[in-house]
């Protein structure tokens, strides 16, 4: 998903896209163009939040700047996602290494930027922070240091405070100039408003008292342990679009593309939560009556 849709929900990304904003107009006002290749990044980010995607809104900043890609709809951005298996991951590492040379000798013998040569290259190293300031580590960032080329590095990592945090900054900086992205998960009213924000630009609109059964909803989605930040509130927008439109039996036909617009109450929100999670009925209407009586539905 790209980041458009809830990057105001990531006010750090928003500040350095800012940041980068003015190095790119001042690089191209004062004739240094090199010195947007000095913006790799540390990208401190949990599941859920699309790496890919930030990285991408990193691109985008960049074409606007005046860097050109092969595509402004599709940036050349290339990821790479290490396994934790150290044979698998010293593998992909080498197949990283010899294509980044690839790229670089091409556009060293070309003279110029091939059409499609990455631009980022984006390496999640998420199951390396544990054993992020060895030497094999070490050993890694210099060899990408070697391979000359006019390229950006994304370091993604989860999302890390305080020590954890800058032992890994120090290890990346020992090697490149970098600039810190910490994208904090964000809070449970911020995942409210976002779901509300996506069901109401697909055409539901909430009426009535729905906050508590968002709540509830967020509350059980977290209470397995695999809750994925975005990426479930998207999984949930998606869903309850699907069965708002599933009970409806006689809509009002329209052919307009974009026009549809329905209410959704929170006794219908919390009878398709139910749906979705297998719950009896007479459960969920019980809690619609004496919502007091538990803090979460009793799925």
């Amino acid at each position: 998903m790209d980041t458009n849709e809830y990057r105001s929900q990531l006010p750090e990304l928003g500040a350095f896209l800012e940041e980068f904003d003015l190095v790119l107009k001042n690089a191209a006002k004062f004739n240094m163009p090199d010195v947007c290749w000095s913006a790799n990044v540390l990208l401190s980010i949990d599941s859920g939040y699309d790496a890919p995607g930030v990285t991408i809104d990193i691109a985008k900043q960049m074409i606007a700047g005046g860097i050109q890609f092969k595509s402004a709809q599709v940036p050349a951005v290339q990821s790479f996602t290490f396994p934790r298996d150290p044979a698998k991951a010293d593998m992909m590492w080498n197949q990283a290494f010899a294509f980044i040379e690839k790229c670089s000798i091409a556009e060293r013998s070309s003279g110029r930027r091939i059409d499609d040569e990455p631009l980022i290259f984006c390496f999640d190293i998420s199951e390396d922070v544990g054993r992020i300031a060895g030497q094999e580590m070490h050993e890694r960032l210099k060899t990408l240091l070697d391979i000359k080329g006019r390229f950006i590095y994304v370091f993604r990592v989860p999302y890390l405070e305080g020590k954890e945090l800058g032992t890994v900054r120090s290890v990346i900086s020992d090697i490149f100039p970098v600039r810190t992205l910490a994208v904090a998960p964000l809070s449970d009213d911020a995942l409210s408003g976002y779901l509300r924000q996506r069901l109401e630009q697909s055409g539901v609109v909430m009426q009535g008292s729905v906050d508590p059964v968002i709540s509830d909803m967020i509350a059980y989605e977290k209470s397995d342990g695999r809750f994925d930040g975005i990426a479930t509130m998207n999984k949930l927008a998606e869903s309850i679009v699907y069965l708002k439109l599933a009970s409806m039996k006689s809509p009002t036909k329209s052919g307009k593309a974009g026009s549809f617009r329905v209410t959704l109450t929170g006794k219908e929100l919390m009878e398709i939560y139910a749906d979705l999670k297998g719950s009896t009925e007479g459960a969920i209407l019980d809690k619609i009556d004496a919502p007091s009586k538990e803090k979460k539905i009793g799925f």
